[in-house]
């Protein structure tokens, strides 16, 4: 979880919340949320977004 909380961070996203089940991210505006959709899932984790 480590992980991707630091790469999440490291591309703008303000992680209010992250465990295995979910995550809760603040993205910056003008970034798209398949980004970190696409970080996520780079790390080895499944990633959809729910709103």
């Amino acid at each position: 979880m480590n992980a991707v909380r630091a790469s999440l961070q490291n591309a703008g996203a303000r992680v209010l919340k992250i465990d295995l089940r979910g995550a809760e991210i603040e993205i910056p505006d003008g970034e798209t949320p398949e980004r970190f959709l696409k970080l996520i899932k780079e790390a080895g984790y499944s990633a959809e977004m729910d709103e």
